[in-house]
C-alpha cells in the first residue's frame, strides 16, 4: 500500500524535463511520510540507460516517450519489500501498451501466488492462447513445485 501511494505520487509528478534524483527525493518523502522505517533503495533509470539497467540514478532528464524503470526497497514494520514498475514518460497511452501492462500485471500477481507462505502449490491452469507465454508459465509452474526450472 505504501509503495502504491509512492508510485501514484510519482506517476502525477513524473513529465519531461524532471530529473531521476528528484523522483528518488519524491519517492523518498511519500514512503518516510507514510511510516516507513528504512528506504533502502529507489532505483531510477530511464532512456536508454533501461537496457541493462544499473542500480543507480542519476541526474539525467526525462524526455517524451522514454521507459522509465522504478525499483523501490524499503521496510515497515520489519517487512521488506523490492516492488518495482516500468512506466512510459508522456506518450499517450495506446491499445498495444494497455494490453501488454494488463498481461505483465496478471501474470506477475497469478506467479506471486505459489510463493506466498506455506508449502509450494501448484499453479492452476490460466488457459493461456500465446505459445511463448504459456511456455514461460510452464517453467513458472516448475520452480513452484521443485525449486529449479526445468524444460
Amino acid at each position: 500500500m505504501m509503495v502504491d501511494a509512492a508510485y501514484d505520487e510519482l506517476y502525477r509528478a513524473m513529465k519531461p524535463g524532471m530529473r531521476e534524483n528528484e523522483a528518488v527525493g519524491l519517492v523518498s518523502k511519500v514512503l518516510y511520510d507514510l511510516g516507513s522505517e528504512y528506504v533502502e533503495a529507489v532505483n531510477a533509470i530511464s532512456g536508454e540507460r533501461c537496457n541493462p539497467h544499473p542500480h543507480v540514478f542519476s541526474d539525467r532528464v526525462l524526455r517524451p516517450g522514454d521507459p522509465v524503470y522504478y525499483d523501490i526497497l524499503h521496510s515497515y514494520m520489519g517487512y521488506r519489500t523490492c516492488y518495482y514498475d516500468a512506466l512510459r514518460l508522456a506518450m499517450r497511452r495506446t491499445r498495444w501498451w494497455m494490453r501488454i501492462s494488463a498481461a505483465a500485471t496478471i501474470s506477475t500477481r497469478r506467479s506471486n501466488w505459489c510463493v506466498r507462505e506455506g508449502p509450494l502449490r501448484k499453479l492452476p491452469r490460466f488457459g493461456l492462447k500465446h505459445k511463448t507465454l504459456g511456455f514461460q508459465m510452464k517453467k513458472l509452474r516448475s520452480l513452484c513445485n521443485t525449486g529449479t526450472a526445468s524444460d
